[in-house]
């Protein structure tokens, strides 16, 4: 049976009204003996303890005090005012969860009782958040607005100035705005909300007179294609005369000669080769030295003459707009065809249907490939023009 028994009368939570809230708060009780007589004007050593989580729980902070009764047995401590033996009052986190207080006097354990109330004027001192009091009134005390007289450092990397988590910024170089036409693409507006910019596509169709000639053949929607020249080129032989060499060759040999063939490398075929072995022809045959073999060397000078890839490159045309178009070239074996199977969709070609046509694919350093436009077949020789023996007409073309 205990000697003594303890009476808790009532346990204050109190916080200052000047200045940082203590860091203890009041407990008062009344000290009877077993018969319930009040021990009066008598010392006693108590000693209190803060358990976490339960009565049983780990003892966060304890201390004892030394005191004596008043006349009525009644004992007043400031818990976190005594001699501290376990931790620190203001170390205690009262966010964390429920708290108890144990009491032991003169030795004795009086029982442990639940704080129902958390010591707010310790709590005030760190928000549930874990922020401090102080840190807590600092940002109270920023005004509204306050962020636009932040004087922050884009470059900085470390102190108040700097900026964190900052986003990757590409490098510009003022083109980022601005919109570009291109071949076949026209842009109209200026790229504001009101005025957006526009991007319009320009097609073209079959038998259409486009820079300087006629469309013959498209693709990518019309975007691209070839165009030809609106008639067959005269100045073979002489100023009227359609029909031309291939190669750049006089329509003589001296007397007991015969020519040297040579190959101008002008193999290619397909889509836009023609420019090309245009480019090699024309390099390979333009010289005046022209070399004739016999049972002895003779080399004579010739001026050069328009041979069908020169004439085609030195062709040009005007349109409607006054434009001079250049550019033009022989075209090669594949595009000839193109151009054969075209005289259907588009008459105002005016194509000889009856006649050969040179096209600037090389079949050996002999011969050449041509077409046949009446019935579409294409030959490099069957009783029919060589490089230098022979011609054929002449149709320029260029790609769009």
């Amino acid at each position: 049976m205990k000697k003594i028994f303890v009476f808790i009368a009532a346990l204050y939570i109190t916080a200052s009204a000047f200045g940082q809230a203590p860091a203890s708060f009041k407990y008062q009780a009344v000290l009877r003996d077993a018969r319930g007589n009040v021990r009066a004007n008598t010392s006693t050593n108590i000693i209190i303890s803060i358990l976490s989580g339960s009565a049983t729980g780990t003892t966060v902070y304890s201390e004892t005090h030394s005191v004596k009764t008043d006349g009525y047995g009644l004992v007043n401590l400031e818990i976190g005012n005594g001699t501290a033996t376990t931790g620190t009052m203001s170390a205690i986190d009262w966010s964390t969860g429920t708290f108890f207080v144990k009491t032991t006097v003169d030795g004795v354990d009086m029982g442990t009782d639940q704080l129902l109330s958390v010591p707010f004027a310790q709590y005030a001192n760190r928000a549930a958040n874990g922020i401090s009091k102080a840190d807590s009134a600092k940002l109270a005390g920023i005004a509204p607005g306050a962020e636009v007289n932040v004087n922050a450092d884009w470059n900085a990397l470390s102190g108040d100035a700097q900026i964190l988590n900052k986003p990757t910024i590409p490098t510009l170089d003022g083109s980022e705005t601005k919109v570009n036409s291109g071949t076949n693409v026209t842009v109209t507006g200026t790229g504001t909300s009101g005025n957006p910019y526009v991007i319009n596509t320009t097609t073209h169709t079959l038998g259409e007179e486009y820079e300087g000639g006629i469309v013959f053949y498209v693709y990518d929607g019309g975007q691209h294609g070839l165009i030809a020249a609106k008639a067959d080129l005269l100045g073979g032989q002489y100023s009227d005369d359609p029909y031309f060499y291939w190669f750049n060759v006089f329509e003589y040999c001296p007397e007991g000669c015969y020519y040297i063939y040579v190959s101008t490398g002008a193999l290619g075929d397909g889509l836009g080769a023609g420019k090309m072995n245009t480019s090699l022809i024309v390099a390979s045959q333009s010289i005046s030295d022209i070399t004739f073999g016999t049972y002895y060397d003779y080399t004579s000078t010739f001026p050069v003459q328009d041979f069908a890839a020169k004439a085609c490159v030195v062709y040009s045309a005007i349109d409607a707009n006054e434009i001079t178009y250049g550019n033009w070239y022989l075209p090669s074996k594949y595009e000839l065809n193109l151009l054969y199977l075209s005289q259907e969709k588009v008459a105002t070609l005016n194509l000889s249907p009856e006649d050969y046509y040179w096209s600037s694919t090389e079949y050996n350093d002999q011969d050449a490939w041509y077409q046949d436009f009446s019935d579409g077949q294409q030959y490099y020789t069957l009783e029919g023009p060589s490089k230098s023996n022979g011609t054929a007409l002449v149709r320029p073309i260029r790609a769009f």
